[in-house]
């Protein structure tokens, strides 16, 4: 189709002898390379211009500019708000500081006064007797105290009876003690509260096996119902021995009475 009208357009051209040196040529080759020569002729005014086109399809992006120079630094912005607390650490317990300075407080005040004590009353119903002589005793017999040391009122007592006459009731402490020489037979020593047991709690009664002169010291609580009781301190041995301290000048007995509490 296209050669037909190739052709049509040649013998058109041809019947108009268009061919001069004025002339304006359209070389033009045809697909079996023949030259055909036009005549062209003036050119006319320019038309109105047409209708703007449609825009064509995008172009291919540029390839990108290099990075430009780093701008200055602008201000600093305004303090944003705290965050939230972290998490607890769970770090090594640090070392142990060094110690403190001592320092003294201020004297405290006086605490109240304590209740009254037992006996605080009666401390001057008391006795304290005492020898210092080798005594020989038999196998039953009151320990003859010598010597006194210290008496109040209340008691009295005649060297050495061994006899402790007492005349104000109460409850009395008894602290007493002997230095024996023994040979191998024991003895014990009590005390007896007008001649018999009774009212006497004894903290120990004491048998004495080859004491050597060692002095030992025992303990008794008495009640005294009656004014004018004897308390004595007695002797109980299979055998005779002697009241004797190995130390020259020491007590070989002693017997200390005190009332703590009245009836």
């Amino acid at each position: 189709m296209l050669k037909l009208l190739k052709i049509a357009f040649l013998l058109i051209a041809t019947s108009q002898n268009c061919f001069s040196s004025e002339d304006v040529y359209l070389r033009s080759r045809s697909d079996d390379h023949h030259c055909h020569d036009l005549r062209r002729g003036l050119t006319g005014a320019t038309g109105a211009t047409g209708a703007t086109g449609a825009t064509g399809a995008a172009g291919i992006n540029s390839l990108p500019g290099s990075t430009g120079s780093t701008g200055a630094t602008g201000p600093i912005g305004a303090r944003g708000p705290t965050g939230a607390p972290g998490p607890n650490g769970n770090g090594a317990t640090g070392p142990t500081g060094p110690t403190g300075p001592t320092e003294i407080g201020p004297t405290g005040p006086t605490g109240p006064t304590g209740a009254t004590g037992i006996g605080q009353n009666f401390s001057q119903t008391f006795l304290s007797v005492y020898t210092t002589n080798d005594t020989p005793s038999s196998s039953t017999q009151t320990v003859p105290f010598d010597q006194i040391a210290a008496i109040g009122g209340g008691v009295s007592y005649t060297p050495p009876t061994g006899q402790i006459i007492i005349n104000d009731p109460g409850v009395y402490l008894v602290i007493y003690g002997v230095s024996v020489t023994l040979g191998k037979n024991p003895a014990s020593f009590f005390l007896t509260l007008d001649d018999t047991l009774g009212n006497i709690t004894n903290f120990d009664r004491v048998d004495i096996l080859g004491a050597n002169g060692s002095m030992l010291t025992y303990t008794s609580i008495i009640t005294v119902t009656v004014p004018g009781s004897i308390l004595t301190l007695n002797i109980d041995s299979t055998t005779n021995f002697v009241l004797h301290s190995n130390i020259v000048g020491s007590d070989t007995a002693l017997l200390v009475l005190e009332r703590i509490q009245s009836p």
